[in-house]
């Protein structure tokens, strides 16, 4: 009968034992191991089981022009000094940091563009435009003593980091004396919650961050080790990639909380003094900014790149070759053709505007007027008439009109002073004009009667 008791005593006890050793063991699994059981994932990385009405959206038209007009940028972005580690023994903290390969825009039409973000700890991000010779100076002078982190990151306009490693940096620094136990250990994961502009509260919103250290995943089905806790005004959804996303937000004048909690494989919460942070977005309002447009212009996506001046800034150009002068010179080359024209084609020159007189009309040997140039006193009259002569319609004349012999008048001439009609086989006065002065004199040189 005792055998029996005891069998059963023992028998109870065994069971016992499996019972609870069963149970230790599925509480000591590893915080970073996979956890199966959550298959709600889709391929953007954002679980599937939400709450509320908080939905995933495309982000804006003018957000992807954007990223591709940018795409051919490399941008690298390194800490020049102090050195990370350091202990700064000073009130403030001088930071240089290299940027290359990445445009630094605030234009004032169209406002943030891309730029580079200095975050500290969970203070409000610096955004920085500015550089000098391709160095970004920082002077800190606001921190308290003790250890700090630092992250610095090349950005779009709405804050988003460049998707590049070579594109953000960081480190520690230690200002008067190292604090243990304050900051995260190296080689620990922490995350940094990526402020959108101005904390703002924008429709779409977009939601970004940083996980350093974090560990990979991912490389196979179901691999995951960490997630990411996004609630917004108590809604929630899990994230386990690094992208980004744009989320349609409620819309609400009171603004909205974004709380963003790191987690381990298991969905704990994990080191959550430094992986659960909170922003306060202000409720929607000023000017609202250009990528968040279906499609941006070419002058917005100009000057938001910073890649050239929109053309009504453009100084105006001036031509060194201007039209007036070249019609001058064809005009002038034109007046030299005419000029060089032949005698023959006096006639059509007769019919131009051009008025000017290149050469004067001239005899070849003067008619005697006088008795002491072997003429005769009478014919001054018409000397005066032959004046007339230079202007007709079309003064310009090539070539002279000529005698061919003058008519001798007086004796000393060879002529008679009764002189007539001339003899035969002698020249008479020839004019090609019709309708000149020479038609008024009669052979002997007097003036013919009315």
């Amino acid at each position: 009968m005792s055998g029996t008791w005891f069998k059963r005593l023992l028998g109870l006890t065994m069971a016992a034992l499996l019972f609870f050793s069963a149970a230790t063991a599925t509480q000591a699994r590893p915080s970073w191991l996979p956890d199966n059981s959550r298959r709600g994932a889709s391929r953007s990385g954002v679980s599937s089981q939400r709450q509320g009405a908080l939905q995933e959206v495309s982000p804006p038209g003018g957000a992807d022009q954007l990223r591709r007009s940018l795409a051919n940028h490399r941008p690298i972005l390194r800490l020049i000094s102090p050195a990370d580690g350091s202990v700064i023994n000073k009130n403030s903290i001088e930071l240089t940091l290299g940027v290359d390969d990445w445009p630094l825009v605030d234009d004032p039409v169209v406002g943030l563009g891309p730029h580079v973000v200095v975050q500290i700890d969970e203070r409000e991000p610096l955004r920085v435009t500015d550089t000098e010779d391709g160095r970004i100076v920082l002077t800190i002078d606001d921190l308290e003593p003790g250890s700090h982190r630092f992250s610095a990151w090349a950005a779009y306009p709405w804050g988003e980091p460049s998707p590049r490693p070579e594109a953000s940096v960081q480190w520690r620094l230690h200002q008067w004396q190292e604090l243990r136990d304050r900051q995260p250990r190296n080689g620990d994961p922490w995350l940094v919650t990526v402020h959108p502009p101005e904390d703002r509260l924008l429709q779409p919103l977009p939601l970004n961050w940083l996980i350093w250290n974090s560990p990979l995943q991912n490389l196979r089905d179901n691999d995951e080790r960490w997630r990411l806790r996004i609630s917004i005004d108590g809604d929630s959804f899990l994230v386990n990639r690094a992208e980004g996303i744009w989320v349609k937000a409620p819309t609400t004048s009171q603004g909205l909380n974004v709380q963003m909690e790191l987690l381990d494989g298991q969905g704990e919460s994990l080191d959550p003094v430094f992986n659960n942070q909170l922003l306060r977005l202000k409720p929607t309002g000023g000017m609202r900014p250009s990528w968040l447009k279906a499609k941006l212009s070419d002058d917005e996506l100009a000057r938001l790149t910073g890649t050239s001046l929109p053309q009504e800034d453009a100084e105006p150009v001036e031509d060194d070759n201007p039209a007036e002068p070249e019609a001058v010179a064809e005009e002038s080359d034109s007046t030299e053709q005419e000029i060089a024209a032949p005698a023959e084609d006096l006639d059509n020159l007769a019919e131009a505007d051009n008025p000017t007189i290149e050469e004067p009309v001239m005899l070849e040997e003067p008619v005697p007027s006088t008795p002491a140039d072997g003429g005769n006193a009478d014919a001054g009259e018409p000397e005066e008439e032959l004046n007339t002569l230079a202007e007709p319609d079309n003064p310009t004349i090539e070539e002279p009109v000529m005698l061919e012999e003058p008519v001798p008048s007086t004796p000393a001439d060879g002529g008679s002073a009764d002189a007539g009609e001339p003899e035969e086989g002698q020249n008479r006065p020839v004019n090609s004009l019709g309708g000149s002065a020479r038609e008024l004199l009669t052979p002997d040189g007097r003036l013919r009667n009315p």
